[in-house]
């Protein structure tokens, strides 16, 4: 489960249709893989997450638009979720900054709403500060 960076491989074709020097030029495609419960822990928090912010009076529109394409992407993949060991899901800049910020505010919120089950939540909260800190790490690959 950790973080992999998909590199693709593209010649740099000079005018006469052959490689130019064996030039290669990568191209990085940065995503998270995602055990079936990681990826199911990861809708269920920016599920409840985007609920919370859409009670706000002042929400900002362009992160509530991210989670809801985020939220959406999930759900798909939990479609199929049981037919892999881990699942790849492709994530930008802005995304990876939302999801990491989402997270945050649903780890310091859960223990406000879940004082019921505080073992239960506790898991939960390391559980989701673990794909927080995978984040983490994508962000500090940008950099």
């Amino acid at each position: 489960m950790a973080n992999r960076q998909h590199r693709t491989r593209q010649a740099t074709r000079s005018p006469q249709g052959n490689a130019a020097g064996g030039q290669v030029e990568e191209l990085v495609l940065p995503h998270l893989l995602l055990a079936p419960n990681d990826l199911r822990a990861l809708h269920s928090a920016i599920s409840g997450y985007l609920s919370y912010l859409l009670r706000l009076p002042g929400c900002d529109q362009g992160t509530t638009l991210v989670l809801e394409s985020l939220q959406r992407r999930l759900a798909g993949l939990l479609v199929h979720v049981e037919q892999f060991k881990n699942t790849p899901i492709m994530l930008s800049q802005a995304e990876v900054a939302i999801m990491r910020e989402s997270l945050l505010g649903f780890c310091i919120l859960l223990p406000m709403f879940a004082r019921d089950t505080p073992d239960i939540c506790a898991e939960l909260v390391a559980g989701l500060m673990h794909l927080y800190e995978r984040l983490g790490e994508m962000q500090r690959n940008w950099l």
